[in-house]
């Protein structure tokens, strides 16, 4: 996949350069483009990120060296893209991720909040509220926050 991928950026990079649209934004474009292809399709990790960055770069800095556009300002704005990609896609993902566990959140305390509140409304005397009481009530809430959760999916 990961070829692919940087085989794509390098047609790309070339389709541009035929096109004389090789400047800087669109350098900085197409890396981004194919950097955030990498880390979204790939499992990205730590342990692959520096073979990511030299396999990007080497395929960008090949290319532009073969089109005679090596220069300093195309190789930063590869080198600022590469980065930029990833860091934007993996804030995409843990976002999309930090919603999901929000979304658990609200709907298992939302559950808790309203089992508890009934449990404590339904209790006549506050000596039949013990641990156990709270805890039945708790545990249903939960049983009841995963099947809510269940049924959404």
């Amino acid at each position: 996949m990961l070829d692919k991928i940087l085989d794509e950026l390098k047609k790309d990079l070339e389709e541009a350069k035929e096109a004389n649209s090789l400047t800087k934004a669109n350098i900085e474009k197409i890396v981004k483009e194919s950097t955030s292809k990498i880390v979204s399709e790939l499992q990205f990790n730590k342990d692959m990120s520096i073979d990511l960055v030299n396999s990007v770069m080497n395929t960008t800095i090949t290319t532009l060296k073969e089109f005679g556009e090596d220069t300093k300002e195309n190789i930063k704005v590869s080198s600022e893209a590469l980065f930029d990609g990833v860091k934007e896609t993996i804030n995409k993902q843990y976002s999309k991720q930090s919603k999901e566990i929000e979304e658990i959140y609200t709907i298992l305390s939302q559950e808790i909040k309203s089992d508890m509140s009934k449990t404590v409304d339904n209790v006549k005397e506050i000596g039949e509220l013990s641990f156990e009481v709270l805890k039945n009530a708790i545990d249903a809430a939960i049983t009841s926050a995963k099947k809510t959760l269940k049924d959404k999916k």
